[in-house]
């Protein structure tokens, strides 16, 4: 369902696969073309315990422009009507 309009979709069935699953979907969103991935977690995964696990940080700061970012910031707190 969510196929045409987003780059990977994935369903966790195990709860241990979670920080694979979030790395990946980074990587994907990231790569090429950015766009939208979908993670779904279901309610039995999302209620489970699992060890403390890091995922891999990624180097988010090199797709980030700083000063764009920045500008950003300004315009939506000069907005007539804010987002939040």
């Amino acid at each position: 369902m969510s196929k045409p309009i987003t780059k990977w979709s994935f369903q966790v069935e195990n709860p241990n696969e979670i920080p694979s699953v979030f790395s990946r979907a980074f990587a994907i969103a990231l790569e090429g073309r950015p766009g939208p991935v979908l993670i779904d977690i279901p309610m039995d995964v999302q209620r489970a315990q699992i060890e403390d696990a890091t995922i891999e940080s990624m180097a988010i700061e090199e797709y980030i422009d700083h000063t764009v970012l920045y500008q950003l910031m300004v315009d939506i707190q000069h907005a007539k009507d804010h987002l939040f």
